[in-house]
């Protein structure tokens, strides 16, 4: 049974840069930093970002998804 959205997550290829996006421009809460994963608060959820080394050159095959938390 569905519980809650554990969180929400995006690609990038270049955490700094991502990160310093997400905190210093759109004033998001930091929740931790690491060289591949980071999170966010956003709305009451968590906003992660996965870091791959380059983005798909097909956007269907993936860049974003959500993950739900269940019984």
């Amino acid at each position: 049974m569905f519980k809650k959205i554990a969180y929400f997550y995006c690609h990038v290829t270049d955490m700094d840069r991502a990160v310093d996006f997400y905190q210093n421009k759109l004033g998001l809460e930091l929740l931790f930093q690491r060289e591949d994963w980071s999170e966010f608060m956003i709305g009451g959820n968590r906003l992660a970002l996965h870091a791959i080394q380059e983005m798909p050159a097909t956007p269907s095959h993936g860049g974003a998804g959500l993950s739900l938390e269940v019984d």
